[in-house]
């Protein structure tokens, strides 16, 4: 939930209620719809987070 808020790359939710669910959906097709920025943060986080270098460097690390 943190790297999601911090990186401002979706929404959250921790209660899965109906409501809550609800809430968040709305707040994503706004956050999508509005901010020119969503789709770029949300590539550079993948691309940071799951890229073969990424991979090969924690593997690397583990195997050290």
């Amino acid at each position: 939930m943190g790297l999601i808020e911090q990186e401002r790359v979706g929404r959250a939710v921790t209660d899965a209620s109906a409501e809550s669910l609800a809430r968040a959906a709305v707040e994503l097709v706004d956050a999508v719809s509005s901010d020119d920025g969503f789709a770029k943060r949300c590539k550079a986080l993948s691309a940071r987070l799951f890229s073969a270098e990424t991979a090969v460097r924690q593997i690397v690390s583990a195997l050290a």
